[in-house]
């Protein structure tokens, strides 16, 4: 299960390198949770995610990211087809350096389409700035 994870977060970089963002916003399950510290939004839709997921990238470019890594720390015994798996992602610039990382706990589950994500933790994210604002609604 772990290989099969970190081959799977190695391809979901590479989407959002490769800018295919309504792809990549195929992975999750909506409405989506993503939770950072004490704040936390509900990503609505594929349409608003595919939007953020641009956006970052935007973010990313200007910030002279050209590269994004991922690295499965941990993976959890599946139980009712629902697991989490830690992912550090470290984001590169030009000559390989580490500008910013970005540690998250993914809470996915098994689905007839295969792994996706029904909410993310976001638990370090050393570059602050890359938050974007999808289309959310408020958690109470």
């Amino acid at each position: 299960m772990f290989a099969k994870m970190q081959e799977l977060m190695d391809w979901r970089v590479s989407l959002l390198i490769g800018e295919r963002f309504d792809d990549l916003a195929g992975e999750y399950l909506y409405p989506l949770a993503l939770y950072q510290g004490d704040s936390h939004r509900v990503v609505v839709d594929q349409a608003g995610m595919a939007d953020s997921l641009a956006k970052l990238r935007v973010k990313q470019k200007a910030l002279g990211i050209t590269g994004v890594t991922a690295r499965v720390t941990a993976v959890d015994l599946p139980r009712n087809g629902r697991f989490r798996v830690w992912v550090s992602y470290r984001e590169h610039g030009p000559l390989g350096e580490v500008l910013a990382t970005v540690d998250v706990v993914q809470y996915c589950c098994e689905t007839s389409r295969g792994i996706r994500t029904e909410m993310t933790e976001y638990s370090r994210c050393s570059l602050a700035d890359q938050a974007t604002e999808p289309k959310v609604a408020a958690i109470r």
